[in-house]
């Protein structure tokens, strides 16, 4: 495809370099499809789900939790996604970091 996004199985969406994720994956059924080494960009609630951190920790990942962005800081405003006025903004930040991820990682 020249350009444009291609629908996926979910093993082959996880399989990938870079996942974009709303809900944290679940633990045990999602942590094992992700890729050893991967990038993960997700609400994680981590104290809450140790053993996903845990998983992931286990696969080498690089994870990004949405949740545990600083919501003081003024800088930090923009990836603030727990404030319903800046739900628009977090979408586009999501996906502004994703593709600053793929073109780091030459993806």
């Amino acid at each position: 495809a020249a350009a444009g996004a291609t629908v996926v199985s979910s093993k082959e969406a996880f399989a990938a370099d870079v996942v974009l994720k709303v809900r944290p994956p679940d633990a045990a059924a999602e942590a094992p499809l992700f890729k050893e080494g991967a990038r993960l960009l997700s609400f994680l609630w981590p104290a809450q789900n140790p053993e996903l951190v845990k998983a992931l920790a286990a696969k080498r990942m690089t994870v990004l939790g949405m949740d545990c962005v600083p919501r003081t800081l003024s800088r930090a405003q923009t990836f603030d996604a727990l404030s319903s006025m800046v739900r628009p903004l977090f979408l586009l930040c999501f996906s502004l970091l994703a593709l600053s991820l793929q073109n780091a990682l030459n993806v």
